[in-house]
């Protein structure tokens, strides 16, 4: 029995008129989430489409830059304003805005109590997402004494990792956002630079008993994502037993953050991700299409599993690439620009192998961690797991 719609609005709000609530304590980065439909969808942040262009010279040769002002990123408030819109509402599964709903919930005593009451009192209670839609915002980086040198200094590490490693950058631009409703190219890969990304939700949620009961609420928030970068992964499945995965061409790196490593290291782990990415998704599509008719749950299972794999190799070979880059271009930076906190990561699934993949891709070599992935990710996932 399926009881009438309730509507409760669940919204945290900050101190001044902006709605969005701040969230200042970043938890692991990186993606993680699946969604239904026809389309499942795996990202740990959204990411969009983007805007004004500049030339992207290469820098990988030139002497040490002056990047200490990045630095004084992670120690500043940070900016709500001007708020402008990426896109309007969608469709989608976004783990980060599930988690945060769940933990609105949870501090809303008033709210479960009168859902239990509505239940009959039933303690034991299921709760499921019917659908999550999502609206895109950002705030842009408008400040040039970050804007510059953030931009200046993604461009020479990624063009230091082509050198290091052979990998051909996927980017054609790396662009700072400037106006809502930006384009995203149909080919072309781009990067995108932001201050800070916003999410608005609307959920259609349902709270369900063992008999058979539930009531149906529609809750709806927003707040400013903890995400400093990520890459979008469709898993779509056109017809029972087929399944075909697709990374999309684009990412986005927002410099809000409290960690310095993160800051400096998003646009190398997001390069990996999307160079690298494409044999992990040939890995899970091969998997899904050994059995047919798997439930939502497997394939979720299945995609996850893969997902941490990669992300194992990915923290392995930026630690790799930061520390032989730090050594000749960020000498004016603090020390805590390479120190990483895969302990924290590793609280999280997504994150299961992160500190295994630093000591195996160490003990491999970057290039043969590489080449052992493009062959066959099997091969390196034996050793994390041996490893682990």
């Amino acid at each position: 029995m399926q009881k009438s719609l309730a509507k409760e609005l669940v919204i945290t709000k900050s101190d001044d008129t902006n709605k969005f609530a701040r969230s200042w304590n970043p938890p692991p980065e990186g993606p993680v989430s699946l969604q239904r439909r026809a389309v499942l969808f795996l990202g740990a942040a959204e990411l969009f489409r983007l805007m004004v262009s500049f030339p992207c010279p290469s820098f990988a040769e030139t002497s040490t830059q002056d990047y200490s002002s990045l630095a004084e990123l992670t120690s500043l408030e940070p900016i709500e304003k001007p708020l402008l819109v990426f896109r309007d509402y969608a469709k989608e599964s976004d783990q980060e805005t599930k988690a945060r709903l769940m933990r609105n919930l949870r501090s809303r005593p008033d709210l479960l109590k009168n859902i239990i009451k509505r239940l009959d009192g039933e303690k034991q209670i299921r709760f499921t997402f019917e659908s999550l839609e999502i609206k895109l915002h950002f705030v842009p980086e408008l400040r040039k004494k970050y804007a510059q040198p953030y931009k200046r200094f993604c461009t020479q590490v990624i063009d230091y990792l082509q050198q290091k490693t052979g990998l051909k950058s996927p980017y054609e631009q790396i662009i700072n956002p400037l106006q809502e409703y930006p384009e995203i190219p149909l080919k072309s890969t781009y990067a995108y630079l932001v201050h800070q990304l916003g999410k608005e939700y609307r959920a259609l949620c349902t709270f369900s008993t063992a008999k058979g009961t539930s009531i149906r609420y529609e809750l709806e928030g927003s707040y400013f994502s903890d995400h400093v970068g990520g890459v979008e992964v469709t898993i779509d499945s056109p017809r029972e037993g087929t399944y075909i995965l697709d990374r999309k061409n684009y990412s986005i790196w927002q410099n809000r953050t409290m960690n310095l490593y993160s800051l400096l290291t998003v646009p190398v782990e997001e390069t990996f991700h999307l160079v690298m990415g494409k044999y992990t998704d040939q890995k899970i599509t091969a998997e899904l299409q050994e059995k047919s008719n798997r439930s939502v749950y497997e394939v979720e299972k299945v995609a996850n599993y893969w997902m941490s794999v990669e992300e194992a190799l990915v923290g392995g070979l930026s630690w790799s690439v930061m520390q032989d880059f730090a050594k000749k271009f960020l000498k004016n930076l603090p020390q805590s620009a390479l120190r990483p906190a895969p302990s924290e990561k590793s609280r999280v699934s997504q994150y299961a192998f992160r500190e295994t993949g630093f000591s195996v891709v160490k003990s491999l070599g970057f290039k043969e961690a590489i080449s052992m992935y493009q062959n066959d990710p099997t091969d390196f996932c034996r050793l994390l797991t041996k490893s682990q």
